[in-house]
């Protein structure tokens, strides 16, 4: 690879093989809106080269939005209900029904959907009330390449309340535009309203793509 993406947080997700299960917790929700202005990095050229002035005005809107600078804006009671609401509108026959938080023993929790055999959605929170700081969803390989990319897009839509226009945005700048095509063992990363999208590993259906908030003090980049 070209360029390595590490991800502490993470870290924590990917060793977890667990199958959803347990009782869903209640939350009230906390939305977070998205703007009109995306920086792409990683390799692929932004879709808004305007200096530093825009990105400022947006990290400040975005920050009003946020709950800190190591969260992503929702909990995950509220991801599971736009992501079943955005699977629904777009015909796609996925549900989150059922999670259960694990105890790391470091002040985090983590939790384990299983969409399908190899689709997985994980979790990352410092405490199951609290807005998360994480999302994770790993694809390996047995259903359609436009199935993954469809769920790449819902949980975009989900996790920052972001427009069609600027989901599709992100989708192009992560490389995620040719469904019929190969992938390009490329690792990219998109920022947009004060989150990071990130592609790893990406090689035809099998990749990892996760949300993280841009300032989070546990992403490492080199």
């Amino acid at each position: 690879m070209e360029k390595r993406l590490q991800l502490i947080i993470f870290a924590l997700v990917l060793v977890l093989d667990l199958a959803a299960c347990g009782n869903d917790k209640d939350d009230n929700s906390t939305d977070a809106t998205a703007g009109d202005n995306t920086e792409t990095t990683g390799g692929t050229e932004g879709t808004d080269s305007n200096a530093e002035g825009d990105e400022a005005g947006d990290d400040a809107e975005a920050g009003n939005e946020l709950q800190n600078d190591q969260t992503i804006g929702l909990t995950m009671d509220e991801f599971k209900d736009k992501f079943n609401e955005h699977a629904a509108t777009q015909g796609l026959d996925y549900k989150i029904e059922k999670y259960q938080w694990l105890d790391q023993g470091d002040g985090t929790q983590t939790a384990t959907i299983e969409l399908h055999d190899d689709l997985r959605i994980n979790g990352l929170s410092t405490g199951d009330k609290d807005e998360m700081k994480a999302i994770l969803l790993e694809v390996e390989g047995f259903e359609p390449r436009q199935t993954a990319f469809d769920i790449v897009d819902i949980i975009i839509k989900s996790v920052g309340n972001v427009a069609e226009n600027d989901a599709k945005k992100i989708m192009d700048g992560l490389g995620l535009e040719k469904p019929n095509e190969e992938g390009n063992y490329l690792e990219k990363d998109v920022e947009h309203d004060g989150l990071k999208y990130l592609l790893l590993s990406e090689r035809s259906n099998y990749f990892e793509f996760g949300i993280v908030n841009k300032n989070d003090p546990d992403l490492i980049v080199d």
